[in-house]
């Protein structure tokens, strides 16, 4: 058990550290090509690179947040199928809940 929980957080430490690398590059990207385009091309504004900052900030931000949940649940998908198997089994015994067959819970 100690094992296993050690490789969960082992897997996501690591889905969390790339998860903010791409994030920041993401964050660090648009303001180099903004600042590049401000300084030597005098093309763009800073309030449009404001703007593109604001837009980018709101769609990186919940798409880190997608990635960060859907991490958590394919990592605990054994401890979630165990715990309704056993929950189940739980309901079976005390005449809650009629016994079909094995792994009767999906999720």
């Amino acid at each position: 058990m100690e094992q296993k929980s050690y490789e969960l957080f082992k897997i996501q430490s690591f889905a969390e550290l790339l998860s903010v690398l791409l994030s920041g590059i993401s964050f660090l990207f648009p303001f180099l090509i903004g600042y590049y385009l401000i300084i030597f091309t005098d093309s763009l504004s800073i309030g449009v690179l404001i703007a593109i900052f604001l837009v980018n900030d709101r769609v990186v931000g919940p798409l880190r947040e997608i990635s960060t949940s859907f991490n958590k649940i394919n990592t605990t998908s054994d401890l979630q199928k165990n715990t309704f198997n056993k929950l189940g089994s739980i309901l079976v015994r005390f005449g809650m809940m009629e016994k079909r067959r094995k792994d009767v819970f999906r999720y």
